[in-house]
């Protein structure tokens, strides 16, 4: 719940998200979107892929952009989709947001950037 994210914190909220997700799915039916929620209630997200050479290059370019833009030096929370049942579903709920299902996909505040090229486009 929302009231365990203000108490705890937004790690380990998710991190209770995933373990939910992974004993029981259907348990979460009171939050339609995990994706959406990770977004709203963390200043900047990177979805990626598990293994994913991008993802690293990404959290260094993402660093890069907060300097040149002068966006609050945020620490971003990566999140790696995986074959789990919670990897499945947070990655299913991001493709019904942005509709793209290339990885990774990346937020600031609550807007999508896009992915690994629109973010090198904000390097330049």
């Amino acid at each position: 719940s929302t009231d365990l994210l203000r108490k705890k914190g937004v790690e380990y909220w998710i991190s209770e998200l995933m373990k939910r997700l992974e004993k029981d799915p259907g348990s979460l039916i009171e939050i339609p979107n995990i994706a959406y929620e990770v977004i709203r209630n963390y200043p900047v997200v990177v979805f990626s892929a598990k293994g994913s050479k991008s993802g690293r290059q990404t959290s260094h370019i993402l660093e890069q952009v907060q300097d040149k833009h002068n966006l609050n030096k945020q620490v971003f929370l990566e999140l790696i989709m995986d074959d789990s049942k919670a990897g499945a579903k947070t990655y299913n709920d991001l493709i019904m947001l942005t509709q793209m299902r290339g990885l990774p996909q990346i937020f600031i505040g609550e807007t999508f950037i896009g992915g690994y090229d629109s973010l090198k486009k904000l390097q330049k």
